[in-house]
């Protein structure tokens, strides 16, 4: 179990950190926001969890034959849930739901909300350098961003 929850959440949680920091980057009046309130990083990461999913597809094996808008799918085949997709009309399924609910889900927010207000703490003032437009990488293990360059002056970092 320690090792399922150290390896299913370290590429993950890495991948959120980047997705949060890149909306913060871009957004000086959010950052701001958040950095003068601290509580607001909860429902920050929340919002980017839904919005940013670094497991956007589950794949799932059909227990029973169903039909789904005409189409048959036996028995035994392998069909990819599109979580993402549910995450912009309703509640998000970034952490899954019901028995595949994500286990580490709990420590997952406890580490963005710590790595988010700790960056802050010494890095309040950072935003995208220069003209950067950074891309996503897909299709991978878990969808994140290929690199995030920021700008942000060392010495008011403490």
């Amino acid at each position: 179990m320690c090792f399922l929850l150290t390896l299913a959440g370290l590429d993950t949680v890495t991948a959120e950190i980047g997705f949060v920091l890149f909306h913060l980057a871009k957004d000086g009046d959010l950052r701001r926001r958040v950095v003068e309130n601290p509580p607001l990083v909860t429902p920050l990461i929340e919002e980017v969890v839904r919005l940013e999913p670094p497991a956007p597809i589950q794949p799932r094996v059909t227990t029973t034959d169903v039909t789904m808008s005409g189409v048959r799918i036996p028995a035994g085949k392998l069909v990819n849930l599109v979580v993402a997709t549910a995450n912009r009309d309703r509640g998000h399924f970034g952490f899954g739901g019901g028995i595949h609910r994500c286990l580490g889900s709990h420590l997952a927010r406890r580490e963005l909300r710590l790595a988010v207000e700790e960056f802050h703490k010494r890095v309040p003032n950072y935003e995208l350098a220069g003209h950067a437009d950074p891309q996503v990488v897909w299709p991978s293990g878990t969808l994140h961003l290929r690199d995030l360059p920021l700008v942000f002056d060392a010495r008011a970092a403490s």
